[in-house]
């Protein structure tokens, strides 16, 4: 895209003219996926840049329009890749010391479920083993 197309798209973009984000993500929705797949897993990229251009549509009041829209878009991007690269890491880390562990009792479970995993235990203890399992 042309430096003055991109600078009336910022414009029409940050004054919230109608269809301006329709524009905006038509325009440069290809050159950010392809960043985001750069850092993200491409099955979850496409995810990623709804976030960047819901943050971009609810952010409109913060962009400065003498500057590079592509290059707002993009900021905006590297901070959401970066925010899905630590979520994954976060949950893959969980998941990964949970299943590491040695069999769960319902002592070691997290306090939302203490309670039915003490119920089910005890409900289960008094079945005898032929009903059980």
């Amino acid at each position: 895209m042309q430096q003055g197309a991109t600078t009336s798209l910022g414009v029409r973009h940050a004054t919230g003219q109608d269809g301006a984000i329709a524009d905006v993500y038509a325009a440069l929705s290809p050159m950010v996926l392809g960043y985001l797949r750069r850092f993200v897993p491409p099955d979850e990229a496409e995810d990623v840049l709804q976030r960047v251009f819901y943050e971009v549509w609810r952010h409109k009041d913060r962009y400065d329009p003498s500057r590079s829209l592509g290059a707002w878009v993009l900021g905006i991007a590297n901070k959401r890749a970066i925010d899905h690269v630590r979520r994954r890491r976060r949950t893959r880390s969980r998941l990964k010391s949970w299943t590491a562990s040695p069999a769960r009792t319902a002592e070691s479970w997290p306090s939302a479920m203490r309670g039915p995993a003490r119920s089910a235990t005890r409900s289960t203890a008094c079945l005898t083993s032929s009903v059980r399992y």
